[in-house]
């Protein structure tokens, strides 16, 4: 009847505008970020509208039909014009889906095939960036990443650990009652840490391209549990691991190619509640002339500004320390900087 049929228009109208929206935000991501995750996403977006555009019109019996193939009445050519216009509407969405997918599968073995270098056993400077101690930041400034000025800073917390490897900062994280969650795309790194740490798998579980490992942590850490996430970091998803109130960042920010550091911040938006705290770790400092390239790292140079300017939109940020290390650790005089610096901050989620 008349209206059902404005009830079926009223919604074939909202869900076209929902996706012509979708499609223009996805457009302006890829513009001011040219990636091919951006760019799936657009063809994505851009499947759907045509996939929606064709079905609506076949329905309003604006699209040519078929000669001689229409009944009495004409339902035939309606029917035959829609079905066949619906099945070349799903096959493109179908292939923007299929397009979306593989550009995600290319973008992660690119990301993590360095990483894999870095962790081969043969390597002599394999995982070089590990630390067997705890870091100076969690010594002085952890009640600045736990205090929500809500509950007390021992009041456990879900605490990310982004690009962990086999941080020694995680169980002691979680021997304080917090509950941490660590992830990193390297099966071996989580294998050394389960070692290291006398660690036992009492769970598995796989979710969108993520093994999910509950641990059981030894007795001397009072027996606590935690996670360690197996996958790429930028494919994470709330879905995965829940979300959080903190995340210790010490060696991923600065880590990952310069170009991924906006896509790396909108991914850790993602997974934040609202007035979660970031502990972040960065390193400033010249070109290691001493290497052929002249290669900023990794560790790569991460300024304040350019840290101001990742988080601007949705994050307060505060700079905590910097410490010149240049002294300190001769290793970097030695590759060919000039200066070396470690800031540390605290950056807060406004939304």
């Amino acid at each position: 009847d008349s209206r059902g049929m404005i009830a079926v228009s009223g919604t074939r109208h909202a869900v076209s505008g929902i996706a012509h929206r979708h499609m223009s935000t996805q457009l302006r991501r890829m513009v001011s970020n040219p990636t091919p995750r951006s760019r799936g996403r657009f063809f994505l977006a851009s499947g759907l509208v045509i996939s929606g555009t064709f079905l609506g019109l076949s329905q309003a019996n604006c699209l040519p039909s078929r000669e001689g193939s229409a009944g009495a009445d004409g339902s035939g050519s309606s029917l035959s014009s829609g079905w066949l216009y619906g099945v070349a509407a799903g096959v493109t969405a179908a292939g923007a889906c299929l397009l979306y997918l593989r550009n995600e599968e290319v973008e992660t073995e690119k990301r993590l095939k360095r990483w894999h270098n870095s962790w081969e056993v043969n390597n002599p400077n394999r995982a070089g960036f590990h630390r067997t101690e705890l870091h100076d930041s969690i010594d002085k400034f952890l009640p600045r990443l736990l205090d929500d000025g809500i509950s007390a800073m021992h009041f456990p917390k879900r605490v990310l650990v982004t690009l962990c490897g086999k941080a020694v900062d995680m169980p002691y994280l979680a021997s304080l009652g917090h509950k941490v969650v660590g992830c990193d795309g390297i099966r071996q790194a989580a294998l050394e840490f389960i070692d290291e740490q006398g660690a036992t798998v009492t769970a598995t579980t796989k979710t969108g391209g993520f093994e999910v490992l509950d641990l059981q942590l030894p007795k001397h850490l009072s027996n606590v549990g935690m996670r360690y996430v197996i996958g790429d970091f930028f494919r994470m998803k709330p879905s995965t691991a829940g979300r959080f109130e903190c995340c210790y960042d010490r060696g991923a920010l600065v880590a990952i190619d310069p170009a991924l550091r906006p896509q790396y911040v909108e991914t850790l938006t993602g997974l934040l509640d609202k007035g979660a705290r970031i502990l972040l770790v960065a390193t400033e400092h010249d070109p290691m002339v001493s290497k052929p390239t002249g290669q900023l790292g990794p560790p790569f140079d991460l300024t304040e500004r350019e840290i101001r300017g990742l988080f601007a939109k949705d994050y307060t940020v505060q700079l905590l320390q910097r410490e010149s290390l240049y002294e300190k650790e001769p290793w970097w005089k030695a590759r060919g900087a000039t200066y070396f610096n470690e800031a540390i901050y605290v950056i807060t989620k406004r939304t």
